[in-house]
């Protein structure tokens, strides 16, 4: 089985200052965004999600089989 990393969230103190410095890098797309909590990027073929930091857990990865099916 192949497994790929689909998906990264970081919990940021500033979203609006995260996402203005993401967003310059070439070929990012905004997908969702709600000011001061979260955003998720486009990056290719992967995300990232900015989440304002309101505990303990730094970041969370998401990794997807290649040839999972979604019942």
């Amino acid at each position: 089985m192949k497994v790929s990393l689909d998906g990264v969230t970081l919990h940021v103190a500033d979203v609006e200052a995260a996402l203005a410095f993401y967003t310059e890098l070439p070929g990012v797309k905004v997908r969702v965004h709600r000011p001061g909590q979260f955003a998720l990027l486009q990056i290719g073929t992967g995300r990232l999600g900015l989440l304002r930091h309101d505990g303990p857990m730094k970041f969370h990865l998401e990794f997807v089989p290649e040839d999972a099916t979604l019942d």
